[in-house]
This record gives C-alpha cells, sequence and structure tokens, in this order.
C-alpha cells in the first residue's frame, strides 16, 4: 500500500503557486530583498568568516549583527516615514549616530560586527 504524506497537499499548493505566473514575478524580487540582506550580512557585517570560535559565539555574532541590521532598517523606514515622500528626514542619521552605526568614512557597521580588515 502506497501512502501519500501527511503535507502533500500543502507542497503541492506550493509548488503550484511557485511555478505559477504569479510566483515568477515575485521571485525575480527576491534578489531586491532577501539576497540584499545576507549581502549586506556577508559584506557589511563580518558574515563572511567568524570572529570566535565555538557555536555559542558565533551564534552571539549572528544574533547581535541581525540586531544591528534590525535597527539600521527601522532607523531607515522611520526617517522616509517622517520625512515624507522625499525621505529627508535627519531622524536616520540622529538614530545611526546615536547607536554609533554611522562610519563617516564609509559604509555603516555595528562595532561588534565590524569585519576586521577595517582598521578603527
Amino acid at each position: 500500500m502506497i501512502t501519500r504524506h501527511v503535507w502533500q497537499d500543502h507542497v503541492a499548493k506550493v509548488n503550484a503557486n511557485r511555478l505559477g505566473e504569479h510566483g515568477k514575478k515575485i521571485y525575480k524580487r527576491r534578489k531586491e530583498s532577501v539576497e540584499r540582506s545576507f549581502a549586506d550580512s556577508k559584506q557589511l557585517h563580518g558574515h563572511r568568516y567568524a570572529r570566535m570560535g565555538g557555536l555559542a559565539k558565533v551564534r552571539e555574532q549572528g544574533l547581535l549583527c541581525a540586531a544591528c541590521q534590525n535597527m539600521k532598517k527601522t532607523a531607515l523606514a522611520m526617517g522616509s516615514y517622517l520625512g515624507g515622500k522625499g525621505g529627508n528626514s535627519p531622524f536616520p542619521l540622529f538614530i545611526l549616530s546615536i547607536l554609533r552605526l554611522k562610519n563617516p568614512r564609509g559604509p555603516v557597521f555595528c562595532n561588534y560586527c565590524r569585519p576586521t580588515f577595517l582598521k578603527p
């Protein structure tokens, strides 16, 4: 007797959505949202290499860097909301300077996960 997996109906629905016209259209936007976040983590927040050894310490590095990314994203979103359509609000710069994420020499980094090739 052959039986189907419990979730096979859900898998079929997901595949139908993914392979449909709408699914193909939104998949193209994946590189703009999801992949960009991973690229920022790797380039700007030191996820190319682990700074410390051990699972707990690497997990700590990942969580702290994710928190920094979330704070940066929140500050920029609130600034564009407060600044209207043009996004000319000083709020993001204010928040980022308070959090010490603003680097006048280049991109925005968190101090904990600053890549090792950048010397302060």
